[in-house]
């Protein structure tokens, strides 16, 4: 309920005691009252929850996407004398979620409540307007097929402050309830592969439908009352289990979202009449390529686009592959040796090609013949090569704002299998959740997927140069080069994230070197003159085992 002034009507102003009570009472609402009833000599007022929101102001330096889960909203279960929402997260909902995921990159994701609603956080260095929020989100959403998405702050809409009751974040090391660890997580976030946010949001939802699925009173959501999961005016559990089942079986398949499965899942959702979502057409970066700002301070940014959402529309496959080929060979990939960098660039124009050309690729010519003489050309024909050796010189001396790394955009989740980091005593995917309870789950082989390699070229070369080394270092090497396949095999680390997976000092630090010169990883500077952070990437060949492991492993 909004707080009012008596005397105007209009929502209470927080002047700074109210400030703090109300704050107070939003972030850890028991300790408020333990306080209120010590301070005044009564017990306090038995409210539940209090959530603080804010109407918008007229710039902000944080924003959210807040995507919600209203329409899964089955009904409202009686648990120890408070009702709570009974909010299944469908397949369907997930697909979104995952378009999310790779539209706005590097966010802080939070399950905002009970409901299983998210918000997707981003910070900016400096105050933005919130009209140009909106300018600058609200294309991709409606790209994205979510166009009544809310963005926050927004006009007219109250948005409830994070790290209240049921808020809970999202990290790579588990999900984040209390606030003050929240809030440490939100001013310093490390990023999340879309693997930590599902199993974020599946941990919350098996524990939460296995208590509210459990009591005998259930109160239906009328607005949902024909949704799939209802039986006889209550949750069904055979749905939800199977619900539950597909999910995990889309996670082992590499979370794939492809066109067809859309188009199904809009259909049932269409024939269900609860929602009517919008499949997004072959419509790219943009609907037409502007050449003038391709060739004149935008070129970057179109590179960006195309890499992220594929060809735009039809007789573009030259223009796009160049301009990607070009930056590929002569900026992001120019550390490699030259015949490793033109493989490496044709291996992701394939993938491109193969995942996101959206419709408009009709050559029968195969593919990578195609692209093999696009790339050979480019290389042999380009110009201005001064002006890229200028670029580089930019990002390795740390001059540019922010560093575009477009390999990551141009791999799809079909493409680049997610891995867990896990060692051999780690549990499942499945039994890292509790879903023992449900029927039909059988843990997975826990065992990495390059872990003997590893364990065994290691071994090879400490013993081959005469150095000592314990049995848990290689562990923990073998534990960080399955952090760089988990985040598709690239990662920019600084001190303090090394510090985190056990590298914090010089001696420490010295194995990576050795995982360097035993040709498993390659260690680049970011900004050699401040020493910011360095780029960690595993080498082709590990990749090419990886995934032969990879594909034998599915086949058997």
């Amino acid at each position: 309920m909004e707080r009012k002034n008596r005397k105007t009507g209009k929502p209470q102003a927080l002047f700074p005691d109210l400030a703090d009570n109300i704050l107070e009472q939003h972030l850890d609402l028991t300790k408020h009252k333990e306080v209120c009833e010590f301070v005044n000599g009564k017990p306090a007022r038995d409210d539940d929850f209090c959530w603080l929101g804010l109407h918008a102001p007229k710039a902000s330096t944080i924003e959210a996407i807040d995507l919600d889960n209203k329409e899964n909203v089955l009904g409202f279960s009686r648990i120890d004398d408070k009702w709570i929402p009974v909010a299944p997260v469908t397949l369907g909902q997930f697909f979104k979620i995952k378009r999310l995921y790779d539209a706005f990159p590097n966010r802080v994701w939070c399950i905002s409540s009970l409901t299983m609603g998210l918000h997707v956080w981003e910070k900016h260095p400096r105050p933005k307007s919130i009209t140009a929020i909106e300018k600058d989100v609200r294309p991709t959403l409606v790209k994205l097929g979510l166009p009544k998405t809310e963005i926050h702050p927004m006009k007219g809409r109250c948005l409830r402050r994070p790290f209240g009751k049921h808020y809970v974040t999202i990290t790579p090391d588990g999900l984040l309830e209390d606030w003050m660890k929240q809030l440490e997580f939100f001013v310093s976030p490390h990023p999340l592969s879309f693997e930590d946010v599902f199993k974020g949001i599946m941990r919350v939802q098996v524990d939460w439908l296995k208590l509210t699925t459990s009591s005998h009173r259930f109160e239906i959501n009328h607005r949902n009352k024909d949704h799939e999961f209802l039986r006889n005016g209550r949750p069904d559990g055979d749905k939800l289990m199977a619900n539950i089942n597909d999910l995990f079986e889309w996670a082992d398949a590499g979370f794939k979202v492809d066109a067809s499965i859309l188009e199904g899942h809009a259909a049932a959702e269409q024939q269900r009449g609860l929602v009517q979502p919008t499949i997004p057409q072959k419509t790219g970066f943009s609907a037409t390529i502007d050449l003038k700002k391709v060739c004149d301070g935008q070129w970057i940014q179109n590179c960006c686009g195309w890499a992220k959402d594929g060809l735009p529309h039809d007789d573009c496959f030259w223009l796009v592959y160049h301009n990607l080929c070009v930056w590929f060979y002569f900026v992001e990939l120019f550390h490699l040796p030259e015949s490793e960098r033109i493989e490496e660039t044709l291996a992701l124009l394939v993938s491109h090609a193969t995942f996101k050309s959206n419709g408009f690729i009709s050559n029968s010519e195969p593919i990578e013949q195609r692209m093999r003489r696009l790339v050979l050309h480019t290389i042999e024909n380009v110009e201005n090569k001064y002006v890229m050796a200028r670029i580089r010189q930019k990002r390795s001396n740390g001059e540019y704002r922010q560093l575009y790394c477009l390999a990551s955009n141009m791999l799809t989740p079909n493409a680049v299998p997610i891995v867990a980091e896990k060692d051999n005593n780690s549990p499942s995917l499945r039994t890292s959740l509790h879903v023992g309870a449900f029927d039909g789950f059988v843990p997975e082989d826990n065992s990495g997927v390059l872990d003997t390699e590893l364990r065994e070229k290691m071994h090879r070369y400490y013993e081959k140069h005469d150095i000592t080394v314990k049995k848990k270092t290689i562990t923990k090497l073998v534990k960080f080069v399955n952090y760089l396949v988990r985040h598709r095999f690239k990662a920019m680390l600084d001190g303090e994230r090394l510090k985190v997976l056990g590298f914090g000092d010089g001696r420490q630090r010295k194995h990576l070197e050795h995982l360097d010169s035993m040709k498993i990883i390659h260690r680049l500077d970011y900004c050699p003159k401040k020493r910011i952070a360095r780029i960690y990437s595993v080498r082709k060949e590990v990749r090419a085992l990886f995934y032969e492991k990879k594909r034998q492993k599915v086949s058997a």
